[in-house]
């Protein structure tokens, strides 16, 4: 068993000499090293062992023990990826896996180069990705399915699905278009109409257009709600801290903001707390932590739908562990399901005595 982390910045320069010789190459098959046999055939794993990108993990080898598996995420800056990536070693240790992480800076292009390079070099016999941008990755996901590389979606939807519909090994996440609604209609569900903010991550992240694309619905549903904006972050507290201030000066009338990051939440409550504003502006939080459940209970945060990055992880996991053992893989599976709390899956004050965050 081996679990290891590949520099960010060495695997970007690889990733672009790799696909600039690629793209100068003349080839009758697509870039990628090999032939495209189309999703659901098989191809020769790095350890030279059968592996299927068919969903449900037919043709498995049989074993985990130093199965070569590849996951691709943005960088542990914030707790939710630090977390997911803690589980996921756990969970592969507990296979033998040999697990490698891939970080990318949150940098699409780079994220894109750095799956190329790794289907030219035949480098993993199974992939888990996290995209930064589900649309932006859509084809690399698609062309190393179709070469034969069993793909499982971690946190966010690939090519606007599951990826059920293009063959896609399985998919586990909160963070979906679904559920941006469903914390959206809560939200503006328990307000009267009035002025508010919504707190994200960068304009480039899918999750940034499910959050826009959310209240925009959510508000025809319920008119009068007028948007002071979208205020992007690059999820650290502190740059939210600093947009939220900005917000607070330039609209004083607004009645709530929305975070959708609990790490980004710390600054909004912060930049509240120092505009003396606590419980004149009320704060709602996704994927909620151990702060903002702490916050809940002191009354600063009226609710959040919670993050659970270590059951993700550890389904991701345990799912490619099934695949490789020729096991039924469950298609789709959003944690939130299992969460038993009266009230919920919403955790605010009524009922934050019975969860217990995973970060």
């Amino acid at each position: 068993m081996e679990i290891r982390r590949l520099n960010n910045s060495r695997w970007g320069l690889m990733a672009f000499m790799a696909v600039l010789a690629c793209s100068s190459a003349i080839a009758l098959t697509a870039c990628g090293g090999g032939s495209s046999t189309g999703s659901g055939t098989s191809s020769e794993g790095a350890s030279g062992e059968t592996t299927s990108g068919s969903s449900g993990g037919a043709g498995g080898s049989g074993s985990t023990e130093g199965l070569k598996v590849g996951m691709f995420m943005a960088t542990p800056t914030n707790n939710y990826v630090v977390s997911l990536e803690d589980a996921a070693k756990a969970k592969a240790a507990e296979y033998g896996m040999d697990l490698t992480i891939i970080g990318s800076n949150f940098d699409v292009q780079e994220q894109v180069n750095q799956m190329q390079l790794a289907q030219q070099r035949d480098q993993f016999e199974y992939w888990i990705v996290a995209a930064i941008s589900g649309d932006q990755e859509c084809g690399a996901v698609k062309a190393a399915i179709a070469a034969g590389i069993p793909v499982y979606i971690l946190t966010g939807e690939i090519c606007g699905t599951d990826g059920s519909d293009y063959g896609a090994l399985g998919f586990a996440g909160v963070q979906t278009p679904e559920a941006y609604e469903e914390w959206a209609e809560y939200i503006l569900g328990e307000n009267e109409p009035q002025e508010f903010a919504v707190v994200t991550g960068p304009a480039e992240n899918d999750n940034t257009r499910y959050a826009e694309e959310a209240f925009a619905k959510a508000e025809e549903k319920h008119p009068g709600f007028d948007n002071a904006g979208i205020q992007n972050t690059d999820y650290t507290t502190g740059k939210a801290f600093q947009v939220t201030q900005d917000i607070l000066q330039s609209h004083p009338n607004l009645g709530f903001i929305a975070s959708n990051y609990a790490g980004m939440t710390a600054g909004v409550i912060q930049a509240v707390k120092a505009a003396g504003k606590i419980g004149k502006v009320k704060i709602y939080d996704l994927l909620g932590d151990k702060t903002i459940t702490k916050a809940i209970e002191k009354g600063e945060v009226a609710a959040t739908l919670p993050g659970l990055p270590a059951s993700e992880a550890e389904h991701a996991i345990e799912s490619v562990a099934k695949a490789a053992e020729g096991e039924k893989v469950e298609p789709s599976y959003n944690p939130l399901v299992e969460l038993k709390i009266k009230g919920g899956p919403f955790v605010t004050k009524a009922n934050v005595a019975e969860f217990e965050p995973q970060y």
